[in-house]
């Protein structure tokens, strides 16, 4: 049920401790839609280049399996807001079936879902209205966690509302 306390994997220890693994939307899906990070690359602004990375999109399958294998019980992945979101007024539900089919194969191994709504990227559109500096954006941004949290809550999966605040502060604020 919603709200419920994730289930403990079936290898969690005893002491409650339970290890994990994590991986990014922007940083290993690859093939990344408009964003502020594309717009921070395409501007100098990024050490890293941008690409297909280590396309997490189409091996994630794979990729869940080696971590079971590794015998982690949490998997955290973040819900690319600039994914499923591609404009103001338009949810990609292809999309958020592609992140159904995570969690899906997460749940399946035996892990944890840990699902984390901001890991620091937000929709083109939303840059074009000045990102965090836009009141706007406060709304925007609930909706799309609103969004993901009622299509996911109830799977037993644990929840990270935004991964390293303090890097949007960094880019943000920066320039």
């Amino acid at each position: 049920p919603a709200g419920a306390a994730p289930a403990a994997p079936a290898h969690a220890p005893a002491d409650g401790f339970l290890w994990g693994v994590s991986s990014s939307g922007f940083q290993s899906e690859g093939s990344p839609p408009d964003s502020n990070w594309t717009r921070y690359a395409a501007a100098g602004r990024t050490r890293e280049p941008v690409g297909t990375s280590v396309d997490f999109r189409h091996r994630y399958r794979e990729d869940i399996a080696a971590a079971a294998g590794l015998g982690v019980d949490v998997f955290r992945f973040s819900v690319e807001w600039s994914r499923i979101q591609p404009t103001p007024h338009d949810w990609d539900e292809t999309e958020l079936r592609y992140y159904d089919d995570v969690v899906a194969a997460v749940r399946g191994h035996g892990m944890i879902p840990m699902i984390t709504l901001d890991h620091w990227v937000y929709p083109g559109w939303i840059a074009d209205r000045g990102g965090w500096r836009d009141p706007a954006t406060i709304e925007a941004w609930l909706a799309n966690a609103e969004r993901v949290v009622a299509r996911y809550a109830g799977q037993g999966g644990m929840w990270v509302t935004i991964h390293e605040p303090t890097i949007y502060a960094q880019k943000e604020l920066a320039f």
